[in-house]
């Protein structure tokens, strides 16, 4: 059928009619406000053990404490002593002095520099490499103990110990890691540190290694042979 008056005619598609009808029924009542669910995120639950200490979490006087003791436990032993116990005591005990090494055997000529050897190794650690005199100084004014045992040995600067602190300063700073969380060692952690033969075992290889050493060769670097045993440090 043709409608021939008024305007032309045309059938609205199914999709035109319906967009009509919801832009009448939008016209009476308001569409309801679009929602979107949001998760509240939660803490993840640690599950390993106890976590190794961060740049965050180290105690930068502890941990100059534990190079101080390190460098006393590895002086000691270069120079023919043998240690006992080095210890850092808790920060929250009452008692606590910071901490100690306990050294036998040591030769009296090397008393001095076992002294100096602390303080040494601490003021290397905090330079991040060899101290100028003037911190070395600092840190030995600091260290009472240390500085009265310097003065009575009438040795202030023992010559050797830049030297031993230097070559022997990979296994100090790895002592001073192990005493940091571990809170004490003794000479088995310092002759694995060094790389040294056993005393009762092989002592001729010993002598040899610790020999290399005060000439200045770096642990790790040598191998000693004994009519016993070749030990490859």
């Amino acid at each position: 059928m043709q409608f021939t008056t008024g305007r032309a005619y045309r059938a609205a598609s199914p999709r035109s009619a319906s967009l009509r009808a919801s832009a009448a029924a939008g016209s009476s009542t308001r569409a309801a406000p679009r929602t979107t669910a949001r998760t509240v995120p939660t803490a993840r639950k640690y599950s390993g053990g106890v976590p190794a200490p961060t740049v965050a979490r180290i105690d930068p006087g502890r941990r100059a404490l534990a190079h101080h003791e390190a460098g006393h436990a590895v002086v000691a032993t270069v120079l023919g002593g043998t240690v006992t116990k080095a210890y850092l005591l808790p920060d929250d005990d009452p008692s606590s002095d910071g901490g100690r090494c306990y050294v036998t055997n040591l030769p009296p000529h090397a008393e001095a520099a076992y002294f100096y050897g602390g303080s040494f190794a601490e003021a290397y650690a905090a330079h991040g490499g060899p101290p100028t005199p003037a911190h070395v100084r600092r840190v030995v004014l600091a260290n009472t103990r240390d500085h009265a045992a310097l003065v009575a040995a009438g040795a202030p600067r023992p010559s050797d110990v830049p030297r031993i602190i230097s070559t022997c300063w990979q296994s100090i700073d790895g002592l001073a890691k192990k005493l940091y969380t571990e809170g004490t060692i003794g000479q088995p952690d310092v002759d694995t540190a060094l790389g040294l033969p056993d005393a009762e075992r092989d002592p001729e290889a010993r002598a040899h290694a610790l020999a290399a050493i005060r000439a200045g060769s770096v642990p790790g670097t040598f191998e000693v042979i004994s009519r016993d045993s070749a030990w490859k440090l």
